[in-house]
């Protein structure tokens, strides 16, 4: 699944639309923690020089890597215009309120450019401060929290792994659970998906996720066979449909199968598009029998 936020960290490699050159150095943000503009550097020494472009021209950023829709050539001769607007640049050089701290990176929402965290080193580690607890005077980041009080970083992508390997050795599950049950995490909330049979599973896949340390967060989204047969019941209810056919469903992991009777071909169409509608129906299998009008 992807994921709504990635981490921009300093030092990343630049790939532009013909070669990798330079890393990030620094961002402009602005009063509300989006950003604006990136820093790209690029050679050693005397021989550095440094660009700040758009973030509308990031293209993609994962891990340790950053896209950037543009030619290099074009970046560094200033012909890909950055944002001119107010802002605040921040880096590595940046002073943190809270001694021997620095700047290490920040999680953006692909969409909207929207910072939501910022990461600040301290002694090897990395920490994480929701951006809404962050704020830029001058050039100086001022952490509106206690340092002692924020979460180490976990990548999102380490935070998965755990999360699976967790899942694959837990001895309550079935295969067909472990199977039909998805976890990802985004900006460190880990996002429960798929299929159970009872509710009880559900509890049992959630209490697996909250128990793994560096968790922001746990959503669930997964269905429950029970609950997704009821919810079948009140969509057909609301519609309509269910007036005109007598239908009734059963799910195993999603995969729905249709009992009873239908007036016409045209209304089995109708009620198998309105149920494949409903989040956690993975597939409609019709099995209604035709009655005379």
């Amino acid at each position: 699944m992807a994921r709504e936020t990635d981490l921009i960290e300093l030092g990343d490699n630049v790939r532009f639309q013909d070669r990798w050159q330079g890393y990030i150095s620094g961002f402009d943000v602005s009063d509300e923690m989006e950003l604006l503009n990136v820093v790209v550097t690029s050679g050693i020494l005397f021989f550095k020089q440094s660009v700040r472009l758009p973030a509308t021209a990031l293209k993609d950023w994962s891990n340790d890597w950053v896209d950037i829709d543009a030619n290099s050539f074009a970046a560094f001769g200033r012909e890909v215009p950055p944002v001119a607007v107010p802002s605040k640049p921040i880096s590595g050089d940046s002073p943190v309120s809270h001694p021997g701290a620095r700047l290490s990176g920040i999680l953006v929402k692909q969409q909207g450019r929207l910072i939501t965290e910022v990461l600040i080193s301290r002694g090897g580690k990395r920490y994480r401060i929701a951006a809404s607890d962050v704020r830029v005077e001058g050039n100086t980041i001022t952490l509106g929290r206690h340092f002692e009080a924020l979460p180490v970083y976990h990548g999102d992508s380490q935070l998965e792994g755990k999360l699976h390997d967790a899942i694959a050795d837990d001895d309550y599950l079935t295969t067909d659970d472990k199977r039909s049950v998805s976890v990802y995490v985004d900006g460190g909330v880990a996002v429960i998906g798929g299929n159970v049979r009872v509710g009880e599973t559900r509890d049992h896949v959630r209490a697996i996720i909250e128990g793994t340390p560096g968790l922001l967060g746990v959503r669930d989204e997964s269905v429950d066979d029970i609950s997704l047969e009821q919810a079948i019941g009140m969509a057909l209810n609301k519609s309509g449909l269910q007036r005109r056919a007598d239908v009734f469903a059963r799910s195993n992991l999603g995969h729905v199968t249709l009992y009873g009777t239908s007036r016409s071909d045209e209304l089995t169409g109708d009620v198998t598009r309105e149920i494949a509608r409903i989040h956690g129906v993975r597939e409609v299998t019709s099995r209604l029998e035709p009655v005379a009008v």
